[in-house]
């Protein structure tokens, strides 16, 4: 997610989501504390952007989508819902596990600090 002039990672999030979802913005929204930074050169578009920056922000959000028909964009294929256990495995990259394992540990009151 690339935010916009003047847009919050919050509202940009909200964007995002609608238009690669269709999950409404009025949705409940969870921010997350995890963040990381993505190298521009894992985004195919970076050739279009006006900026030019080195690293990019990665902010992370959650969404209640019980109530949502889900209608993804172009951009993607398909969507699959898992079990925590089975989505973690599926993951590639570090920073979306602990997206994930966070998200996890919130919506289950998981309290951390006995495990650190």
């Amino acid at each position: 997610m690339v935010l916009k002039k003047s847009e919050t990672p919050i509202q940009a999030a909200k964007r995002e989501t609608l238009e690669e979802s269709g999950i409404s913005m009025d949705s409940d929204f969870i921010t997350l504390d995890t963040t990381a930074s993505i190298p521009i050169t894992g985004f195919k578009d970076k050739h279009l952007w006006i900026e030019h920056p080195y690293v990019i922000p990665e902010y992370s959000f959650g969404v209640n989508a019980a109530r949502s028909e889900i209608l993804i964009s172009k951009e993607h294929r398909e969507y699959k819902w898992f079990q925590y256990s089975k989505a973690i495995k599926h993951l590639k990259w570090d920073s979306n596990k602990t997206v994930l394992w966070e998200l996890n540990c919130r919506l289950t009151n998981i309290d951390p600090k006995p495990y650190c």
